[in-house]
């Protein structure tokens, strides 16, 4: 009964390496025009709590703080079989996993993207 429970147990872990890669890739943007937020207005896009944080602190609301824009994350995601993992409104970036290699042409819009980083492969989804 033990050599059988481990026997699977190893199948298992076995089939776990064996399931699909997906290469991840970070996309940095060039900027932030066309966002429906203004500097002048933070309340649209930042929580009360972290406003008051800020002026305590005396920190300026600028440009990073916008959120990135909607359009340009749309039109990665739809460039093909991407999946976004995690976004950086302060990096003005976005993490996206996808199962090819050499897919980065696809959605690296030249017209919104600086450029896109391979990372690393990721076992699984």
């Amino acid at each position: 009964m033990r050599k059988t429970y481990l026997f699977i147990l190893f199948i298992f872990f076995l089939s776990k390496n064996t399931s699909a890669q997906f290469t991840r890739y970070i996309v940095q943007f060039k900027d932030k025009a066309g966002t429906p937020f203004s500097i002048s207005d933070p309340s649209k896009f930042l929580s009360p709590k972290a406003i008051a944080r800020r002026t305590k602190q005396h920190i300026a609301i600028d440009e990073t703080d916008l959120p990135i824009v909607s359009r340009y994350i749309d039109s990665v995601r739809l460039s093909g079989n991407v999946t976004v993992l995690d976004q950086s409104k302060w990096f003005n970036q976005i993490c996206i996993g996808c199962p090819c290699q050499n897919q980065q042409s696809a959605f690296c819009n030249k017209h919104i993207a600086r450029k896109a980083i391979y990372e690393t492969k990721l076992s699984g989804a």
